[in-house]
C-alpha cells in the first residue's frame, strides 16, 4: 500500500506555486530575463522533486533479520534491518519499525524510527537491541518506508506488511524440589537397578567374567578382535504428564494467575528434565497458530523444547471439555504421574482428578487459590495438593 505524503516547503504550498506562475508570466511579458528563468528553474525543481519521489521506493529491498527467534523474559536479541536502493537514482530514507513485546534500552517511540540517505546502489543497516518483556509470539513487522528526493520537499510512504516471528517462551524461575513417586520397574536408578532395560543401548565397553554372556555385543567383538559387552542407557520411563485447566483459569478471568502457572510448568519441566523424567503436556487451551496444544510422554532431546514451545503460544481459551481430551490420551494407559495445574478445585477439576483416581495414577495438583475451592474432600493415599505459590522459590 503506498501514498503520497507531502512535506512542507514553499513548493508544496499551490498558492506559492500560483504566485511563481504570475511571476514568470511578468517577466516573460516585460522580457525580464533573470525573473523568468529564476521562476523557470524553481518550478522545474518542483516538478522534478516530485518525480524523484515517486520513484524513490522503486527497486528498494528491504530485509528483517534477528540473531534468535527463541528467547526469554528479560533476554535480549538483535534486530537488523538492511536496506538496499537498487537504482541509480539517490534517494532520502526513513524506516519505522513495529514491536509489540520487546522494549529497547531508550524506551522511546523514536527507539523504532531511523533514517538515512541513500546512494545509488547503496546498501544501509539499521540495527536494534531489543528486550523481550513476557511470554508469547510476537512479530517483528510490518515495516513501515517513507522516501523522498534529498531536498525533502516530497515523500513516498509504502507499509511492507509480514515479518519475523519471535518466540517468548514462560520465564524460568527457581522451585522447590518437587518428589514425583516412581511406580516403574525401568526406570532412572540412583543405584544399581535390579532390572536393565535391554533397549536402550548407550555403547559397549570391554567384556568382564561376571557380566552376562547374552550382552556380548557380536559386531563390535569382531571389530575390536576381543569381546565387548553392551552398556545400556538408563531408560527413562519414569514419566510425567503435565495438565494445565485452561478453563478454570477463563472462568474467574485470571489472568496473571495464568501466566503464573506457565511459569511453573515451565520451571518444573526443566527441572525434571534434567533429572532425567520422559516429559508430556495435555491442556484444554488454545495455540495461537491452531495446532495440538499436547507433547506425547516420551525422553527426547527436543521434547523440552517442544513443550516450552506450546506453553508460549498457548491462550486462555478453552478448547472443550478436559476430561473427554485425557479419555483419548494414550499416555494414561502406562504408569504416569500427573502434575495438574488450575486455578481452583472447582466441580471440572474434580471429576479430571476422579478420572486419574479410577486410573491409579499418582497425581500432584497446584491451584492458584486453593482457598476458593467450594468444599473439601477426601485426599487419596496417591493425590497431593499445594498451593502454586508454595512452589516458588522466594
Amino acid at each position: 500500500m503506498e501514498d503520497q505524503d507531502g512535506v512542507s516547503s514553499l513548493f508544496v504550498v499551490p498558492v506559492v506555486s500560483f504566485l511563481i506562475l504570475i511571476a514568470l508570466t511578468i517577466g516573460l511579458l516585460h522580457g525580464e530575463t533573470e525573473l523568468a528563468l529564476l521562476c523557470l528553474f524553481l518550478l522545474g525543481m518542483a516538478v522534478g522533486a516530485r518525480l524523484w519521489a515517486r520513484a524513490s521506493l522503486s527497486k528498494v529491498k528491504t530485509s528483517i533479520l534477528v540473531d534468535r527467534d527463541r528467547v526469554f523474559p528479560g533476554e535480549r536479541i538483535h534486530v537488523t534491518i538492511e536496506v538496499a536502493n537498487e537504482k541509480f537514482l539517490p534517494v532520502w530514507l526513513q524506516t519505522r519499525l513495529s514491536v509489540e513485546g520487546f522494549e529497547s534500552d531508550s524506551f522511546s517511540e523514536k527507539a523504532w524510527v531511523k533514517e538515512s540517505g541513500l546512494l545509488w546502489y547503496q546498501k544501509v543497516r539499521f540495527e536494534w537491541e531489543l528486550v523481550a518483556q513476557k511470554r508469547g509470539v510476537y512479530e517483528m513487522g510490518p515495516l513501515h518506508l517513507k522516501a523522498g528526493d534529498p531536498f525533502g520537499f516530497f515523500s513516498q510512504a509504502k507499509t511492507i506488511e509480514g515479518g519475523i516471528s519471535v518466540v517468548v517462551y514462560p520465564r524460568i524461575v527457581p522451585v522447590k524440589s518437587v518428589r514425583v513417586p516412581s511406580r516403574d520397574l525401568f526406570g532412572m536408578c540412583r543405584t544399581q537397578c535390579a532390572v536393565q532395560d535391554p533397549v536402550h543401548i548407550l555403547g559397549t565397553n570391554d567384556y568382564q567374567p561376571w557380566q552376562p554372556s547374552r550382552f556380548i555385543h557380536w559386531k563390535a567383538s569382531a571389530r575390536h578382535n576381543h569381546l565387548q559387552t553392551k552398556v545400556f542407557e538408563p531408560s527413562a520411563h519414569e514419566k510425567v504428564l503435565f495438565v494445565v485447566h485452561v478453563e478454570s483459569f477463563v472462568r474467574h478471568d485470571a489472568k496473571e494467575e495464568f501466566e503464573r502457572a506457565l511459569e511453573g510448568v515451565a520451571s518444573l519441566a526443566f527441572r525434571f528434565h534434567q533429572e532425567g523424567y520422559a516429559l508430556g503436556l495435555i491442556t484444554d487451551g488454545m495455540m495461537q497458530n491452531g495446532r495440538e496444544p499436547s507433547v506425547p510422554v516420551r525422553r527426547h532431546r527436543e521434547q523440552l523444547s517442544t513443550l516450552f514451545e506450546i506453553l508460549a503460544r498457548l491462550q486462555m481459551e478453552s478448547r472443550g471439555d478436559l476430561l473427554h481430551l485425557l479419555r483419548n490420551q494414550a499416555d494414561l494407559k502406562g504408569n504416569t504421574s500427573v502434575v495438574s495445574f488450575a486455578y481452583e478445585e472447582d466441580l471440572s477439576v474434580r471429576e479430571v482428578l476422579s478420572n486419574f483416581e479410577a486410573l491409579r495414577r499418582s497425581v500432584i495438583l497446584f491451584l492458584s487459590n486453593p482457598s476458593r475451592s467450594r468444599e473439601k474432600r477426601r485426599t487419596p493415599s496417591h493425590e497431593t495438593r499445594y498451593s502454586l505459590h508454595e512452589v516458588f522459590v522466594r
